[in-house]
C-alpha cells in the first residue's frame, strides 16, 4: 500500500508560501527547468516538446527570437531585444523556484543541489524528463522525484527514466494541459506502467472535492494533485475580482487558449481569449514564450485598471483555472478547504462501503 495519500498543490510565489503553510502537506516542491548544451538552431522547425524540455538559455534568447519572427514579422527593436532578455532571465529564475540548482550547460551543480536536497522533501519535474543526475541524487538523498505528465507516452518515458512518482494530469486542469480527461487518462497510465514497475500515481485535473479524490483513488491513484481549488482561497495569489469571477463561472468558462502563452492553456474565458481564438482578424498566437511577452504587460494593465474600478477591464480579467471552477461557490480559507476534503473523502468511502455491503 502506497503512503502518498495526500493533496499536493502546485502553486508558486509569495502567496503560495502562505498557502502551503496553511495546507501543511509535508511535501516541499521544486519545479525544475531542464536544459542541455544542445542548441536550438532551427527553432520554427523544432517540435514544441523538445523546446519545452530544453528551454533556451539567456545567451541564445535573442537569436532564437529572431529565428521565430525576424523573417516574417519584421526586425526587432532594441527595446524588444532587451525585453526578451529580461524575460528569459526572469523565466529561468522562476522555473528553478529559487533553489540552488543551476542547469546552464546540461549538468547539475551537485554541490548546490546537495544543499538544496537537505531542505526539500520531493522534487517535481514539470517540463519534461528530469536530468539523470537529478534522479540519481534524489535516490541517494532519499528525496522522491515526481514528474507531471499529460499522456500515456509521457508517463512511459518518465518511468523508464526512473522517476518515483507520476502526477497524471487530465485536460480539465488549469494552465497547460493535454486533451484527455482525468477519468480516462489516470487508469490508462496505471494500466500502461503496471507491467514495468510499481510507480505511485497522483491524479490531477478538475479535482476540487474529497469525493473526486476518492473516485481517483478508486481508479488506482495513490492520491490527488490539486490546483484550481486553492485559487478561491483567501491565501491565494489571485485578485479579489478574479475570485468573484470564479464564483460566477461555469465549468465551460474554463477554456483552452493559446492567447496567453502561445501553447494551449486552460484559463477563464474573457474578451482576450475570444479575440485570440475566435477573432476574424487575429494573426495567430506566437509560439511560447513569445506570446507571453505580449500578454504579460496587457494582463498587468488589465488587473490594475480593474482594481481601479474600470468595468471594461473587469470583463477582461482572467487567469489560469481548470474546469473545476464550476464547483466554486465561495471564497474560503485553505484550512477550510482541507477540512472539507477530509469530510467529503470520508463520506465517499462510507458510501462505497455501504454499496459493497449491500
Amino acid at each position: 500500500m502506497h503512503t502518498v495519500r495526500t493533496m499536493l498543490t502546485g502553486r508558486r510565489g509569495s502567496a503560495a508560501v502562505a498557502l502551503r503553510a496553511a495546507i501543511v502537506t509535508g511535501f516541499g516542491l521544486l519545479v525544475c527547468a531542464c536544459q542541455t548544451d544542445q542548441k536550438i538552431t532551427a527553432a520554427p522547425d523544432v517540435p514544441y516538446d523538445y523546446r519545452l524540455r530544453h528551454p533556451i538559455t539567456v545567451t541564445e534568447a535573442e537569436r532564437t527570437l529572431q529565428l521565430f519572427i525576424g523573417a516574417n514579422r519584421g526586425e526587432l527593436t532594441a527595446e524588444q531585444r532587451a525585453e526578451l532578455l529580461a524575460f528569459a532571465q526572469n523565466w529561468k529564475q522562476e522555473a528553478t523556484g529559487g533553489v540552488l540548482i543551476d542547469l546552464p550547460t546540461g549538468t547539475v551543480n551537485e554541490g548546490s543541489a546537495a544543499v538544496a536536497l537537505r531542505e526539500i522533501q520531493s522534487i517535481l519535474a514539470a517540463t519534461g524528463v528530469p536530468p539523470k543526475a537529478m534522479i540519481d541524487m534524489g535516490k541517494t538523498h532519499g528525496v522522491p522525484v515526481a514528474a507531471l505528465v499529460g499522456a500515456k507516452e509521457h508517463a512511459l518515458r518518465q518511468v523508464a527514466a526512473g522517476v518515483d512518482i507520476l502526477v497524471v494530469q487530465g485536460t480539465e486542469a488549469g494552465g497547460h494541459c493535454g486533451e484527455v480527461s482525468t477519468m480516462v487518462l489516470v487508469p490508462e497510465v496505471i494500466k500502461a506502467i503496471k507491467p514495468i514497475r510499481d510507480v505511485p500515481v497522483l491524479a490531477a485535473g478538475g479535482i476540487m472535492t474529497g469525493r473526486q479524490m476518492a473516485a481517483c483513488m478508486a481508479m488506482g491513484a495513490a492520491g490527488a494533485w490539486t490546483g484550481s481549488v486553492w485559487l478561491a482561497t483567501v491565501e491565494s495569489e489571485t485578485s479579489e475580482i478574479f475570485r468573484e469571477k470564479m464564483i460566477a463561472a461555469s465549468s465551460r468558462d474554463a477554456v483552452r487558449s493559446r492567447g496567453r502563452t502561445g501553447k494551449p492553456a486552460r484559463q477563464l474565458r474573457s474578451g482576450w481569449t475570444d479575440a485570440w481564438d475566435r477573432g476574424p482578424d487575429c494573426p495567430g498566437a506566437l509560439p511560447m514564450p513569445l506570446q507571453s511577452i505580449i500578454s504579460r504587460d496587457a494582463f498587468n494593465s488589465i488587473d490594475r485598471a480593474a482594481a481601479a474600478g474600470n468595468a471594461k477591464a473587469r470583463d477582461l480579467v482572467s487567469y489560469f483555472v481548470g474546469q473545476g471552477v464550476g464547483l466554486v461557490d465561495s471564497v474560503k480559507s485553505a484550512g477550510a478547504v482541507v477540512q472539507e476534503f477530509k469530510e467529503d473523502f470520508a463520506e465517499a468511502v462510507e458510501h462505497m462501503n455501504a454499496l459493497v455491503a449491500e
